[in-house]
């Protein structure tokens, strides 16, 4: 079971829902008091009713937190093509910098996927020769070295103002928004979090979730 925290009335209630098959428990916290108790004693309850890691709450609770660094990672190009429209820099004259202190399938799915969207790539990260030569071969777009408009960093790094930050377990990527559409979520759940799990767990196909803009 996996459990998460609202703020919401004024007396502590918990209440069991699922997702896709997976159980979860909601932690309906008091907005008045103090916050950090409440959480302490939710997560006592939560302990006993069997709940084996959260969506959301405090980092150094008894219970792990779920990475989201994955889901990130997966929809990496999507976001790519998402920060570019921000910036308003068109898709056909963009350069997507991919960074990393190794290689992974990850981060060659993004490059995959983003070789007939943008004008070219800039990769860095060691022992680039042999995928910057496939990609050039198979797709016919320049791979240059270095970091672009956009850059993509699978590992962590110094934050920059062109670069997303994807490397770390649970990044904070500040705009960006999942979704999945036609799937019911129960109203008020961390959406990310749980879409992370859901994708981690096999219940939902990674293909159905979408990375785009928060509005």
């Amino acid at each position: 079971m996996v459990g998460y925290f609202v703020t919401q009335g004024n007396c502590p209630r918990y209440f069991r829902e699922e997702a896709l098959g997976l159980p979860l428990l909601r932690g309906q916290l008091p907005q008045r008091g103090n916050s950090a108790r409440w959480e302490r004693k939710a997560l006592r309850f939560f302990c006993r009713a069997g709940v084996h890691c959260l969506l959301n709450g405090p980092e150094n609770a008894a219970l792990p937190l779920t990475e989201t660094g994955s889901l990130y990672r997966r929809k990496a190009a999507e976001l790519a093509l998402v920060e570019l429209e921000r910036r308003g820099v068109p898709r056909e004259t963009a350069v997507v910098g991919l960074w990393a202190s190794h290689a992974s399938r990850e981060l060659e799915a993004a490059c995959r996927a983003l070789a007939g969207q943008v004008r070219a790539l800039a990769l860095e990260l060691p022992e680039r020769e042999t995928l910057s030569w496939e990609l050039q071969q198979e797709y016919g777009i320049p791979v240059f070295r270095g970091e672009g408009t956009v850059t993509l960093c699978f590992t962590p790094a110094p934050p920059q103002e062109n670069r997303l930050l994807l490397g770390e377990m649970r990044p904070n990527v500040p705009g960006i928004a999942f979704s999945a559409p036609g799937v019911e979520l129960p109203p008020g759940c961390p959406v990310t979090a749980l879409l992370a799990l859901l994708g981690e767990t096999g219940r939902l196909g990674w293909e159905r979730i979408q990375g785009g803009d928060l509005q």
